[in-house]
């Protein structure tokens, strides 16, 4: 490899649009070492995003709407969600974020099976009492559904962070765990719920002391991309208890109990893993 072809770090970040954080941890990039400095090769960079191209998929305004409905039924039915290690309930708004993505992930995973393999699978849009662990609850063949193969989770992170998280009960209760987890990641802008309203809103705040400060900045609804960055096997799984480093990961100053994790370069994203996996489903 010819230093022609390295890039520095801040170099590397400008070329993969992607943080230093994610360029140093995701193992999806390998570094080159030269002394103290760190390179990585442009042409690998390239690759790489081309790949990402490949493997993500634009989210629609009808497919956001569908995801929405599932988060306000959820919502409006009592369902309580706190944040990991505490007793906190989540506030509506960060609920509906989360469901919003997590239902993207499970959109973006439906597209990607049937635009690379041909196969029509079922996702889990319907509430339930309890949690349901699996997410791909059929598969469509000769005009009929069967149940899939094997269980399967779809975990949605943001468009940024490079690591698959899952909490202990995800992973060691028999009725929850699931025998393989995909990793989605979602590019959900911080203000999705003001895009969507962004007509009311500047009815209402029309007039107001600060409107015409941020007005501008208001944007409009865009369609959401979706990657579907790779998969692991529950076995796969790294179980971490350390704090600092829980506190890396998960991105919390105080983080408590362990998790299940793997560093996204770390999954099967491979054709041939996607093809394995959609055989045995």
């Amino acid at each position: 490899m010819g230093n022609a072809d390295l890039a520095d770090v801040n170099e590397s970040v400008e070329i993969s649009g992607v943080p230093k954080n994610f360029l140093m941890n995701s193992r999806e990039f390998q570094p080159v070492i030269k002394g103290r400095r760190i390179f990585f090769s442009k042409n690998e960079l390239q690759k790489w995003k081309k790949l990402r191209s490949e493997r993500t998929y634009v989210l629609d305004i009808d497919g956001y709407a569908k995801c929405f409905d599932f988060s306000l039924a959820m919502l409006y039915r009592g369902y309580t969600a706190v944040d990991w290690g505490s007793a906190r309930r989540r506030e509506a708004g960060q609920n509906i974020t989360n469901w919003i993505k997590g239902q993207l992930g499970e959109l973006a995973v439906q597209r990607f099976l049937k635009d690379k393999f041909g196969l029509d699978t079922e996702l889990d849009f319907n509430l339930h009492e309890d949690i349901v662990p699996q997410d791909i609850i059929g598969i469509k063949e000769n005009g009929k559904i069967r149940q899939p193969k094997i269980k399967v989770a779809i975990k949605a992170t943001k468009w940024k962070n490079c690591f698959l998280i899952l909490g202990g009960s995800e992973v060691e209760l028999d009725n929850r765990k699931s025998d393989i987890y995909i990793l989605t990641r979602i590019d959900l802008p911080d203000d999705h719920l003001m895009r969507i309203s962004k007509n009311e809103l500047e009815k209402m705040l029309k007039g107001q002391k600060y409107f015409s400060s941020y007005k501008d900045s208001m944007k409009s609804f865009e369609p959401i991309k979706g990657e579907v960055a790779g998969f692991c096997r529950s076995e796969d799984l790294e179980k971490v208890d350390n704090p600092a480093v829980l506190k890396q990961i998960l991105g919390t100053a105080n983080p408590k109990g362990y998790r299940y994790v793997k560093a996204s370069g770390l999954l099967k994203n491979s054709d041939s893993d996607w093809k394995h996996f959609a055989n045995s489903l």
